[in-house]
């Protein structure tokens, strides 16, 4: 099971304006990213324009989809393209 840590949740609510979905579900039904050098994984979540990153079993942190590296917001931009 993934937690959630003190931090992600803080900016989970900062950066998310999606009511009723919290970082749990974000996380599960989030697109994965390849080539995260600092986390073991990231997962995109169109819904509310996030990235959820995570060390181990827990999300360490969340990244307004905006504010990645180049790399990443290319396969973001792929995601959305791929969303009806």
């Amino acid at each position: 099971m993934i937690e959630i840590s003190e931090h992600a949740d803080d900016q989970w609510a900062k950066r998310a304006d999606t009511p009723g979905v919290d970082p749990h579900l974000a996380w599960t039904v989030g697109t994965p990213l390849e080539g995260i050098s600092e986390f073991e994984e990231g997962r995109y979540h169109p819904q509310s324009e996030t990235v959820l990153f995570r060390r181990g079993t827990v999300v360490v942190t969340v990244y307004d989809a905006r504010d990645v590296t180049a790399g990443l917001r290319k396969q973001i931009d792929a995601c959305r393209e791929d969303t009806p």
